[in-house]
């Protein structure tokens, strides 16, 4: 039976290349080069049209899980003006189905569990072909991250190449790109989730990757060259600098889902740490400057940057959001109220990049073609930002100081938080006609900037809005109960976690 069903997905990828369906997303995607030598992949193409029936499955998996997230591509770049907008996106989605079948069909017939060559990449490529259209759901890419992370330690990624002198220096540092992108999805897919991470570092002694590019090494290298310096930009540097951020967010993780909550002292330390890989750790060509970048930039490198910066500021509220709830308790503590202006700074940092993409993803605009990667790689920032600011509306008077906050009218800075809410809430609606997910954050937005303007003109306090009466509450994380705000602290970053809370709350 395998034979048979081998020689009928071979059958149809050489269908499928010798056509002419555009498949140029392929070449230009960046996961592609995190995950295979693009000289090595150029032997192996080559290599396959030779003789497509040595060709191995796994390999055949792999193409298809390239043919997967192109389609998906694909649909990105579909001119809306032509009449034909409609169907070919259908076509596209179609087919895109079909090669997620394939690719999951070859992973079964190679024995995926057992491991070996190819089948990493390709259950990755599966991975992130699930992100690009599923907006609404992480628990399914959660789950897979973590069989993925499990099956990657049974094939001692989590231990550095240099243990084993069998493995060569190509592969050995093929295998640290490899393992450092699975930390950072897991990481990534955690963080959403608001559990526990799989991998933590008591385990591991994996080196991050060299800065090199695919020309400096081949797979007869013996011995690796010494890395580029980090003033050139390469494509593997942006997952070195993720990588270094990536190390002091899964403390951040750590400290956040312990069962005991963090000292101060301990909060202090760990920001302390990500304040020095911030500063001194990230190489400067992916530095986001306040001046504008040159026009010349590529859509990519901009992307990059915005990225590397939006991590750290997610992480910073991530690790002093504590306050946010414990500080209309203790609000004469000083130190509580560094750690709230933190979170509010952060957050206003987000969205005024969520801001920025949404202008530069626009048709015509520098990242028009890479809106994909807006949405999915940033809206999770952006919804942990948005309820830090929300839940800071709600409770204003609780978090205004002493003197400012028996007053009339909004202080400064409530008034800028509710300026940049109210731009925020207008891109969540263009964005809720294909998101279900946005389309509650930009209800639940307009009832709390509804709640903020009514209590600006009369001078009360924000009132508490119950509103089951216009959504239902939903499980978070699986346990069957819904989150409200005093919860917050544990289930710290599932995307509708704070608008599930607002729903919940009923003015207690």
């Amino acid at each position: 039976m395998q034979p048979e069903m081998k020689y009928w997905l071979l059958f149809l990828l050489v269908q499928l290349l010798t056509a002419s369906w555009p498949i140029t997303s392929i070449p230009t995607l960046s996961l592609r080069v995190n995950l295979i030598h693009g000289k090595k992949f150029s032997r192996e193409y080559e290599t396959f049209w030779k003789d497509p029936s040595a060709t191995s499955i796994a390999w055949i998996g792999l193409m298809f899980s390239m043919l997967y997230i192109a389609a998906q591509l694909q649909s990105f770049t579909i001119d809306l003006n032509d009449g034909r907008a409609e169907s070919l996106k259908a076509e596209y989605l179609t087919m895109k189905d079909v090669f997620r079948e394939k690719a999951v069909q070859c992973l079964i017939l190679a024995r995926y569990t057992s491991g070996g060559p190819y089948i990493l990449e390709t259950l990755i490529m599966v991975l992130t072909g699930e992100f690009i259209l599923l907006k609404d759901s992480a628990t399914d890419g959660w789950l897979l991250i973590s069989m993925i992370l499990h099956l990657a330690m049974r094939m001692g990624y989590h231990r550095d190449p240099d243990h084993f002198p069998g493995i060569s220096a190509f592969e050995g540092e093929m295998r640290r790109r490899i393992w450092t992108t699975i930390l950072q999805l897991d990481l990534a897919l955690s963080l959403e989730m608001g559990l526990p991470r799989s991998a933590t570092d008591t385990h591991i002694d994996t080196k991050h990757p060299r800065n090199l590019r695919d020309c400096d090494f081949e797979e007869d290298t013996t011995e690796m060259p010494p890395p580029r310096p980090e003033t050139e930009w390469t494509p593997i540097l942006p997952l070195i600098a993720k990588g270094r951020l990536i190390s002091t967010l899964g403390l951040i993780c750590d400290v956040n889902t312990d069962i005991n909550p963090p000292s101060y002292d301990e909060v202090i330390k760990v920001d302390a740490l990500l304040e020095d890989v911030h500063n001194r750790a990230i190489p400067s060509v992916l530095r986001w400057e306040p001046m504008p970048h040159p026009i010349t930039d590529s859509p990519n490198l901009v992307i990059q940057r915005v990225s590397v910066e939006t991590t750290y500021y997610k992480s910073r509220i991530l690790l002093h959001r504590r306050a946010l709830i414990s500080y209309p308790v203790r609000q004469s503590q000083e130190r509580d109220r560094e750690s709230v202006r933190i979170c509010l700074d952060s957050a206003l940092k987000i969205l005024s990049f969520q801001q920025m993409l949404h202008e530069e993803s626009q048709p015509f605009g520098r990242l028009s073609q890479l809106r994909w990667k807006v949405t999915h790689i940033f809206n999770q920032d952006v919804l942990l930002a948005t309820s830090v600011l929300c839940l800071y509306l709600q409770d204003v008077a609780e978090f205004e100081l002493a003197e400012t906050a028996g007053q009339t009218t909004w202080s400064p800075r409530a008034e800028e938080i509710r300026q940049q809410l109210t731009i925020s809430h207008k891109i969540w609606l263009q964005m809720s006609t294909t998101s279900a997910e946005a389309g509650k954050v930009a209800k639940a937005l307009s009832i709390v900037l509804g709640t903020t303007e009514a209590s600006a003109e009369d001078g009360s306090e924000p009132a508490s809005y119950d509103f089951l009466a216009d959504f239902d509450a939903i499980p978070v994380n699986g346990f069957g109960a819904t989150f409200n705000n005093q919860y917050f602290p544990s289930g710290f970053y599932s995307p509708l976690t704070f608008f599930d809370n607002v729903l919940e709350t009923g003015g207690t």
